[in-house]
């Protein structure tokens, strides 16, 4: 992950603060954190790292989005973001052996990714 980062992630949130339920953050199984934390590198515009993750109360569902009325000053396609995040998310739960469905959904004013694990 330091690799892909460039930077060792300097600059970048800490993946508890982008948790929807921080309180989560110990609970979460190893690998799934470990996706998150590639999730977590993503680019986004001026670095603004928008994206929320939601998990699942069994972590077999995580969900990817902007905060509802999220407004970025300068850039007008944050869901741009959301979905390279969401690529992040994809590759990384493939990479540890999961075959995920994924859904992404109209929410409000955001595209809503939703990923099940089997």
């Amino acid at each position: 992950m330091d690799f892909v980062a460039g930077k060792n992630g300097a600059g970048r949130k800490p993946l508890a603060e982008l948790l929807e339920n921080p309180v989560q953050f110990d609970r979460i199984p190893s690998d799934i954190r470990a996706v998150l934390g590639l999730a977590r590198l993503a680019p986004s515009a001026a670095n603004s790292q928008m994206w929320r993750f939601g998990l699942g109360e069994d972590y077999r569902t995580i969900t990817v989005a902007k905060p509802v009325g999220y407004k970025h000053f300068k850039w007008e396609h944050p869901d741009v973001d959301i979905g390279m995040c969401a690529s992040h998310i994809w590759l990384g739960l493939l990479e540890k052996g999961y075959n995920p469905k994924v859904e992404v959904r109209r929410d409000a004013d955001r595209a809503f990714w939703i990923f099940k694990l089997s």
